[in-house]
């Protein structure tokens, strides 16, 4: 079986890079889970007690409205730089 959420991405990067003209097949972004940057979902919670220790990945003593900010806040840096990156590519 196939690890979608690990290979969708590579696989529609390496088909714009063969050939930036051709549609890629993107059916496999809907099997992907949105980045959980607040660290709330219970595999984020599991990873984190794996790495860290404790469940709050922000190390952060009230959780709930400052790390849905902080999230907020990486999610829009992150998409910047796609949208950069990718007008970069394109150009």
């Amino acid at each position: 079986m196939i690890d979608e959420e690990g290979s969708c991405g590579w696989n529609l990067a390496i088909t714009f890079i063969l050939s930036p003209t051709f549609e890629p097949d993107r059916s496999c972004l809907n099997k992907i889970l949105p980045i959980d940057f607040a660290g709330i979902t219970m595999k984020s919670k599991q990873s984190a007690i794996q790495l860290f220790g404790t469940d709050n990945i922000w190390g952060i003593a009230n959780p709930n409205g400052t790390i849905k900010n902080i999230a907020i806040n990486i999610q829009y840096t992150i998409s910047i730089f796609v949208s950069i990156f990718i007008i970069y590519l394109i150009s």
